[in-house]
């Protein structure tokens, strides 16, 4: 991994992870956990909580719960077969991501927590342990408090992405000058740039998210 002490690392800035370093036995540029490929890139009914909206009718002892529970049909962008059984699932319009475990999906209700806008669309480079060459990445998610979530999207190549949570690798913040220069195809760049440090409106969260997924392949997919 190369020196880091004038990186800007994502985990620093959103404070995620306070007492530990990201790191991950099963993620690295070539190792990833089995895919479950049955449920890859398939629609599923998520039931959620949105931390955007508060149930006004919240009344005490008879309902403990003050955010409503909401279905949305999401795309299962990861589904892991064994550790870390993480599953990660994005909304079709591309409102929400969630974060679940791959082995009780069907019993979860994920929450959608207040977003760090700022730090959404920003390009990365994830850096791995023993790893020199860095691997490019977008983040899609970053949460502002509980679960405290970051998901980025990490480019395999230019038509096929996998996704990762933020404390499975070092992300190095790039900042607006330097996402110019990003050449990989499909990207929106007058999205994407000047989004470092600029908050942004679910419009613009929604237009990032699409612009990475238009024209590549989830990686481990049937159609990969």
């Amino acid at each position: 991994m190369p020196l880091q002490d004038n990186d800007i690392l994502l985990h620093k800035r959103t404070h995620h992870t306070n007492l530990s370093v990201p790191f991950s036995n099963y993620i690295s540029p070539i190792i990833f956990p089995e895919q479950d490929i049955d449920l890859l890139d398939t629609i599923i009914p998520v039931r959620y909580r949105n931390m955007y909206i508060t149930d006004m009718e919240y009344s005490g002892p008879d309902k403990l719960d003050p955010h409503d529970i909401y279905t949305v049909n999401c795309r299962i962008i990861r589904c892991d077969k064994a550790e870390p059984f993480r599953m990660i699932v994005i909304s079709i319009d591309y409102k929400f991501i969630f974060v679940m475990d791959s082995r009780y999906y069907k019993e979860q209700v994920p929450q959608y927590p207040i977003q760090l806008t700022e730090f959404i669309g920003v390009n990365h480079n994830n850096q791995y342990p023993g790893i020199i060459p860095e691997v490019k990445s977008i983040t899609l998610r970053v949460d502002n408090g509980e679960p405290c979530y970051s998901v980025l999207a990490e480019f395999i190549s230019d038509d096929t992405i996998r996704f990762l949570i933020g404390d499975e690798c070092f992300s190095k913040l790039i900042d607006q000058h330097n996402i110019k220069t990003i050449s990989f195809t499909n990207i929106n760049i007058d999205i994407l740039k000047n989004s470092y440090n600029k908050e942004k409106t679910i419009d613009e969260i929604i237009e990032i998210r699409k612009s990475i997924f238009e024209g590549r392949k989830i990686y481990g997919a049937k159609n990969s």
